[in-house]
């Protein structure tokens, strides 16, 4: 064991599978998807099927409430006496 130090480990006839992805045939340096831009949130490094920044801002959009919307048709006042 070497501490402080990553390396890499293949077998011979072993396929490459990526860390990043968790596709095979490739390693986390050659990885496609680390350059792919992402159509919703425009970052890079996911595609836009594995966004989960949009789907949050999704849910906090649906959250969302415009306050100068709302307002009273009549106000209604009650005396306790």
């Amino acid at each position: 064991m070497m501490f402080g130090l990553k390396c890499l480990v293949s077998i011979v006839g072993q396929k490459q599978k990526c860390y990043f992805c968790d596709e095979e045939g490739h390693n986390i340096a050659k990885c496609p998807i680390k350059e792919t831009l992402c159509e919703k949130c425009h970052q890079k490094g996911h595609s836009t099927q594995k966004c989960s920044i949009a789907e949050k801002l999704k849910s906090l959009e649906r959250k969302k409430i415009d306050y100068n919307d709302l307002y009273i048709d009549q106000e209604e006042t009650q005396s306790i006496i």
